[in-house]
């Protein structure tokens, strides 16, 4: 019986031992691992460190050349509101000098287009065949630089916006017929033939001297682009909200990326063609803002270069009051006599 105790007692013992040491190879361990995660924490810290020191450095440097760029950003930005400034001052002496150098030009083209005209009708005597060709020839390029004169005024209201459309009631269909009545002297002379087409019998609210220099002016234009033999005409359509006025030729065509630019001012096509007709790129820039001011629409339409042209142009049918004409208003081509812009 004390063997059996003694025996057991031995073992126990033992087991206590063996756990003994077992826990404290398992504290070592433990320890050990601690150690190297604290290691491992430890760089880690100083990587993140070193990177949040890295991080804010380049903050810095950026928001260094942020506020660079703003600086320069911002005298930028003065020299340009200094040079918008300078230029509207410049743009409107520019406005004033054409006003007045058009207005001095005009003057003595009035009188100098009179005594023209008194030569070539033989008022002061009889002159020969060749002499009144010559006296034709003067009166057409006096003519030609007092319209270029007047366009460049027209075109001085326009940008100062000194002028508004003064409307009355007027037909169209009469208008129309009496410019093309005067436009028929330069067709045949072009040995081009203006018709009228489809018209209805339409009362336009506009302004007739304005709505006359428009279509007179595109008269100009498809003259000017058509070869003899050729054909214009003009058509006058209402429907439900607006007239449209058509004026369509055989002439030269207009490419497609030409078909908006023919409006801005001072624009010319491209042509050796172009160039010999004259003109100084204002007269369908003029019409446009004619157009815009009655709440129209211009365009242009053409198949290609050689496919003549289709110039379009829209009025509201409204029930706006109408006013006198004034001053302001152009001058209508039907009561003088018509030339190219």
């Amino acid at each position: 019986m004390a063997f059996f105790f003694n025996n057991h007692l031995a073992r126990e013992l033992k087991s206590e031992k063996q756990a003994r040491e077992e826990l404290d190879r398992s504290k070592r361990a433990l320890l050990n691992l601690m150690g190297d995660l604290e290691d491992r924490v430890k760089e880690r810290t100083r990587e993140l460190e070193e990177t949040r020191q890295g991080l804010e450095a380049r903050v810095k440097e950026k928001t260094a050349d942020l506020e660079l760029n703003r600086r320069a950003i911002m005298h930028m930005l003065k020299d340009l509101k200094g040079d918008v400034e300078k230029l509207r001052v410049v743009d409107k002496m520019k406005d004033e000098f054409l006003s007045i150098i058009s207005h001095e030009l005009r003057t003595p083209m009035a009188p100098l287009l009179d005594y023209i005209n008194i030569l070539k009708e033989g008022l002061v005597g009889d002159f020969s065949i060749e002499q009144k060709k010559i006296f034709e020839a003067m009166y057409r390029s006096a003519r030609r630089e007092l319209n270029l004169i007047d366009s460049l005024l027209d075109f001085s209201r326009l940008e100062r916006g000194l002028f508004a459309p003064h409307k009355t009631r007027f037909s169209i269909k009469n208008l129309i017929r009496d410019l093309v009545e005067n436009a028929q002297l330069a067709a045949k002379e072009s040995g081009v033939s203006i018709k009228l087409g489809e018209f209805e019998e339409v009362e336009a609210e506009a302004d007739e001297n304005q709505i006359s220099r428009v279509i007179a002016q595109l008269f100009d234009n498809a003259l000017k682009f058509t070869s003899g033999g050729g054909k214009i005409e003009v058509s006058a359509q209402k429907t439900d909200h607006e007239i449209r006025v058509k004026i369509k030729d055989e002439g030269l065509g207009l490419a497609k990326e030409n078909l908006e630019k023919v409006f801005d001012k001072f624009y010319q096509v491209d042509s050796g063609y172009s160039r010999d007709k004259g003109g100084m790129g204002l007269g369908l820039t003029i019409c446009r803002e004619i157009i815009k001011a009655h709440g129209g629409r211009i365009w242009a339409e053409s198949l290609g270069l050689g496919q003549g042209s289709t110039f379009c142009f829209t009025l509201p049918l409204t029930s706006s009051p109408l006013s006198p004409p004034s001053a302001d208003s152009f001058p209508s081509p039907s009561k003088m006599e018509r030339g190219s812009q």
